[in-house]
């Protein structure tokens, strides 16, 4: 075993020791406030030791946590979403698991995961404008536009982009979206990958590791990487996705952090680098 990996194996059992004292101040009469409180001044001394400072805000966070979430396949809701778009059908065709729903506008097509796709069989005029056109067409097929998706203009065309946002935190802009492409004043085609099952924790998983841990972690790993930072002045939370087979999908935490003006986006539960920009 090296030496990095029992350096963290000796953090994770620092921290572990302190997240119990925490819990007996708290058993003791000191309260919940109190305990977060020792867990918080733990973490900031911790990463004052690193050489980090933190922003107010990124302090405010450092207990917080979140638990992984699990969302099965709805095959009834991905039918209802064919509907909405297209009409009623008039033929599904299943190989697999991946189910096609024919109409008379189109057919539209559902993949395990998520992903789907659809077309119609001829361009679907603009009546009002893209925009508007749009905004009627994702309120329809039952897609939140709160926030509004984003606009982006090319020589070939229109493409408009929705994100999604489970329990308020978003969802990473690779693993959930719907891409709406105009062409000549028409809407072509829609595709994307969406969760339309209701995703619930699983019983009994505990939550994941509290943001001061992950950035302990990070700033560790920097450090080994030779490229410590000296400062986070911001960390939110967002959603990663992986597939369990072809029927449920994980939501897994993690935490996009912008340190000395980088954003890191780091595994909330292991605090390593996922990708940076």
């Amino acid at each position: 075993m090296n030496w990095s990996r029992v350096k963290w194996i000796l953090i994770g059992m620092l921290l572990l020791g302190n997240l119990a004292l925490a819990l007996l101040y708290w058993q003791r009469g000191d309260g919940a406030g109190r305990a977060v409180d020792r867990f918080t001044n733990t973490m900031v001394t911790a990463l004052a030791d690193r050489g980090v400072s933190l922003a107010p805000e990124v302090e405010a966070k450092l207990s917080d946590s979140e638990r992984r979430l699990y969302s099965p396949r709805d095959i009834a809701r991905e039918e209802d979403l064919a509907v909405s778009l297209l009409g009623r059908v008039s033929q599904i065709d299943q190989a697999g698991r991946i189910y096609r729903y024919e109409t008379a506008l189109g057919w539209a097509r559902f993949r395990g995961g998520g992903q789907f796709e659809a077309e119609w069989s001829a361009p679907r005029a603009v009546e009002v404008s893209i925009w508007d056109d749009t905004l009627a067409l994702l309120q329809q097929a039952g897609f939140p536009t709160d926030p509004p998706p984003e606009i982006h203009n090319a020589p070939d065309g229109v493409t408009i982009t929705l994100r999604q946002y489970i329990g308020g935190f978003p969802v990473s802009e690779s693993d959930a979206y719907v891409l709406l492409r105009y062409e000549n004043d028409a809407l072509v085609s829609l595709s994307g990958r969406w969760l339309l099952g209701a995703p619930l924790p699983a019983d009994g998983e505990a939550p994941c590791p509290m943001l001061g841990a992950a950035l302990l972690w990070f700033a560790d790993g920097q450090i080994d990487a030779g490229d410590p930072v000296s400062y986070i002045e911001d960390g939110q939370v967002f959603w990663r996705l992986s597939t369990f087979g072809s029927d449920y999908i994980c939501l897994t935490p993690a935490w996009r952090i912008t340190a000395d003006g980088r954003n890191y986006d780091i595994d909330a539960e292991t605090g390593m680098v996922i990708t940076t920009s």
